[in-house]
């Protein structure tokens, strides 16, 4: 039952964004009602899942702002606010990561019973193949976009290393890629220097996707505190940016 939510949850948000994304307002509207349907279905862990929302959503919007607005890394085809973005990007980002985690929790809470020697060859299997993926996205990407990810991959293989970590990371970046390919398909926005021109997307993006979704949970259980953090961080380093 909880496996066929989950894939409901999923196509939820696939369609609302297909269909409905060149209509601003229905399409803010039904991701605001998917959220308030995790919040029902989540009624024990209400507050841990709005915390999640609130937080995705403000980190969201502000990246989203950052990389439209300032360094014109992608652009919306359909009419948006005078920045660029569109009326529910913060809604999409409250509800694409609250799914993402619900999906890595199972996977994370079944890991614990897989045998300890499967487990250490799942754990290196995955570790080199990050590791060979890493090396592919810092040849190939600009060396000041590498500096955030080099500072915010740092934090995070430091502070957050728990195997729902893990998976959260994995769910995302495979999810959110999907995502954004069919999103890039069905022409409603495009990048504008895509590593991989027959599908218009930058090598970047599982690692993008994957490391907001550690920062949105990790930020969400400490809510205030990281979140302030984070965008602390954000706003020094875009400041360091801007002098060199």
């Amino acid at each position: 039952m909880r496996a066929a939510i989950l894939t409901g949850l999923a196509l939820y948000v696939i369609g609302a964004v297909l269909v409905l994304s060149r209509w601003q307002w229905a399409c803010a509207a039904a991701l605001l009602a998917g959220l308030a349907a995790i919040l029902a279905w989540e009624k024990n862990r209400r507050e841990y899942f709005l915390r999640i929302m609130l937080v995705a959503g403000l980190l969201g919007s502000i990246g989203e702002w950052v990389c439209v607005h300032k360094f014109d890394l992608w652009r919306y085809h359909f009419p948006v606010f005078k920045w660029g973005l569109p009326v529910w990007i913060g809604f999409v980002w409250a509800y694409l990561f609250s799914v993402y985690i619900l999906i890595a929790e199972p996977f994370a809470s079944g890991w614990s019973r897989l045998p300890e020697n499967l487990r250490r060859l799942l754990g290196v299997t995955f570790g080199v193949t990050f590791f060979l993926f890493l090396h592919e996205v810092f040849d190939r990407i600009g060396i000041y976009i590498s500096y955030y990810y080099i500072l915010f991959l740092g934090a995070g293989l430091v502070l957050w290393r728990t195997p729902l970590d893990i998976f959260t990371l994995i769910v995302a970046g495979l999810g959110g890629t999907f995502g954004e390919y069919l999103a890039i398909q069905n022409g409603l926005w495009h990048y504008t220097q895509p590593a991989f021109t027959g599908t218009g997307m930058p090598i970047s993006l599982p690692l993008a996707w994957g490391l907001a979704g550690v920062y949105v949970r990790n930020a969400a259980l400490r809510f205030w505190q990281s979140t302030l953090w984070l965008a602390a961080g954000g706003g020094v380093l875009y400041g360091v940016l801007r002098i060199l």
